[in-house]
Order: structure tokens, then C-alpha cells, then sequence
């Protein structure tokens, strides 16, 4: 009962995450995979997987990682902006930032690997808004700006000999000296 009763919680927890998860075996075998990862990958769930890697993840730099985490028995590590990862829906593109945990047995053995995809596409959009606006800023100011330094740089190579310290003949403007 304990060992259902555990078996039960496990699927509990991972209907209910909101990221994509799937659990990998040392075959790359899918051993469990929640609804989240099933509709980022667009496909629909079986009882009996016997899928694996390669079949439901289109890239193949992420099946590559994992079977390396599987050789190596420690997760990869790297930057966060190499962790992102881009699948087409259609027209819209979603992208995801992925991680690699490693699952030891009781006896500190490799018993299987965890991929959890988090999905940040509403940052991805931020970011290529603010990119956007930098941009159209840019060009928006450097308009006016280039024609003011054209303008003194005019200004100086034509009025600058007609201005002296003091003023046409010595005088300042008013007629004082």
C-alpha cells in the first residue's frame, strides 16, 4: 500500500506542475512525462510509452545533453542563455529554459534523468520589445542630432571668422566695450 500510495503522489505532482517535466531512463527511455510536456511537444499522451528522446524532442542538441548527463552522471553545466531552447507551434515560436537534474538510487547510482522545461516566451517578447524600442530611440534621436552638429560644424566654418572676442569692432552687442 505504502509503495501505491507513493506511486500516486509521484503522478499527483507531476499533473499538476505547470512546466514541462519528463523523466528519462538510463535507456533515454521515457519513464514519465506530465500533461505541461505534452502540449509543448504536441503530442498526446499514451499509457504505454516506450518512446524515447529523439522521438518526441525535436532538438537534438537537448537529447545529446541528456544522454551525456546519462555517460557522465552529473548534469551539464552551462550559462543560462545557452539553456534556452526554441520549438515552432505552428506559426508562434515558444522558447524554454531547460535543466538537467540527475535521479540516484538508494545506493547512489544513476537511476534516471529529469528534464524540466519553464517556458519563457513572455520574456523572450519583453526583450525583443525593448530591443525594438532602443532601436526605433535611437534612430528617432540620431536624426535631429546629426543635423544639429551639422549645423554648428556649418556655423563654425562659416560665422566663426566673423566673431570675435569682443564682438564686431572690439564691441560688444549694445555698444558697450
Amino acid at each position: 500500500e505504502k509503495v501505491i500510495a507513493e506511486k500516486n503522489k509521484s503522478e499527483a505532482v507531476l499533473e499538476c506542475i505547470e512546466d514541462g517535466l519528463i523523466i528519462f531512463d538510463l535507456d533515454l527511455k521515457i519513464a514519465g512525462i506530465n500533461p505541461a510536456a505534452w502540449r509543448i511537444f504536441e503530442v498526446s499522451p499514451v499509457k504505454d510509452h516506450g518512446l524515447h528522446c529523439a522521438d518526441i524532442i525535436p532538438d537534438h542538441r537537448l537529447c545529446d545533453l541528456i544522454r551525456g548527463t546519462v555517460e557522465t552522471g552529473r548534469p551539464p553545466v552551462m550559462p543560462d542563455e545557452r539553456r534556452v531552447v526554441c520549438f515552432q507551434h505552428g506559426e508562434r515560436a515558444a522558447h524554454y529554459l531547460f535543466s538537467i537534474t540527475v535521479i540516484r538510487g538508494i545506493e547512489r547510482d544513476l537511476s534516471g534523468i529529469v528534464l524540466l522545461l519553464k517556458d519563457i516566451t513572455r520574456l523572450k517578447q519583453v526583450e525583443q520589445l525593448k530591443s525594438d524600442f532602443v532601436m526605433a530611440a535611437s534612430h528617432e534621436l540620431r536624426t535631429p542630432l546629426t543635423s544639429l552638429g551639422m549645423s554648428v560644424d556649418l556655423l563654425l566654418e562659416h560665422a566663426a571668422h566673423n566673431l570675435a572676442d569682443g564682438g564686431v569692432d572690439g564691441q560688444l552687442p549694445g555698444g558697450e566695450e
